[in-house]
């Protein structure tokens, strides 16, 4: 059995069944002792404090101190570790890419899996088993009870054999992750999403205006937002990105602008998720042409 650990907001207290033979749990005390070695709570500042002490027997620690498979990588995410408060079990690790490809994609925020601890029935002798690391610079994941319906909606539309569903999430993943990848180079990747999903599949000129256009009407169908706003606000991303692209960066790339940017391609690559055929060439010269 593997247990990958995960650190969200949430008010759900229970184990919960994602799938066959993958389950929600929150993490009790005594888990955290015996896989980490202390347990820390958050702090009303945000801070983290160590509320009970270490064990030095514990499975992160003993990897760390004997230099295991996955020593330097236990040691670079330690922290992130103890901090985690929920975890997935499951014995087809296979399907924690999935799920951590829904996490992602159910909201914008930093939640997700570095690391998974495979134990026996003596809980030891650990595999630590690689996936992306998320990116701390977000806000963590709010996860209740009332988001798991649509995650497990979101789970079961992820093909990992759909090659083109796959390219663009794991470029979306990678852009959203803790690798130490510059923001303008985030940036970038970002809005080639958006034109793998809304670009022309033949004649590329009027990229911008296309791809800008195509997402306010979009946007507008299926979010009852403005057009206009939508446009104006794809229109400042590409202004910030030919920034990026001809000067190596810009001083109009914000946080908000980001996060905007990010919510963007979210939302697209679900709407890829639900129906496919929504970004078929003829649909998306319909939308273009029709007011």
């Amino acid at each position: 059995m593997a247990y990958f650990p995960i650190y969200i907001k949430s008010d759900i207290k229970e184990d919960v069944i994602i799938d066959d033979d993958i389950v929600l749990q929150p993490m009790t005390d005594t888990d955290k002792l015996k896989a980490f070695g202390s347990v820390w709570e958050e702090q009303a500042d945000g801070s983290w404090s160590r509320v009970k002490n270490e064990n030095e027997d514990s499975i992160a620690l003993r990897e760390i101190a004997l230099g295991g498979a996955g020593f330097a990588f236990v040691l670079s995410r330690y922290f992130n570790l103890l901090y985690s408060n929920y975890w997935i079990n499951t014995s087809e690790v296979e399907k924690i890419k999935r799920l951590n490809f829904a996490i992602k994609l159910l909201k914008s925020g930093c939640s997700g899996f570095s690391v998974g601890l495979k134990i026996g029935d003596t809980f030891s002798e650990p595999v630590i088993l690689l996936l992306e690391a998320y990116w701390c610079k977000l806000k963590t994941t709010v996860l209740n009870y009332s988001d798991i319906d649509n995650l497990k909606l979101i789970y079961s539309k992820i093909d990992l054999n759909n090659k083109t569903a796959i390219d663009i999430i794991e470029r979306y993943n990678l852009a959203t992750s803790n690798i130490a990848i510059p923001l303008e180079n985030r940036f970038v990747d970002l809005t080639i999403i958006l034109e793998m999903l809304y670009g022309p599949k033949d004649n590329r000129n009027e990229l911008q205006f296309r791809v800008s256009l195509l997402i306010a009407k979009l946007f507008k169908n299926k979010f009852n937002g403005s057009t206009k706003d939508y446009f104006d606000e794809m229109i400042k991303i590409y202004g910030t990105r030919s920034d990026i692209v001809h000067t190596g960066g810009s001083k109009k790339l914000t946080k908000e602008r980001l996060i905007n940017l990010i919510d963007i391609a979210r939302e697209s690559i679900l709407l890829y998720l639900k129906d496919e055929s929504t970004f078929s060439k003829e649909n998306l010269e319909s939308l273009y042409l029709n007011d």
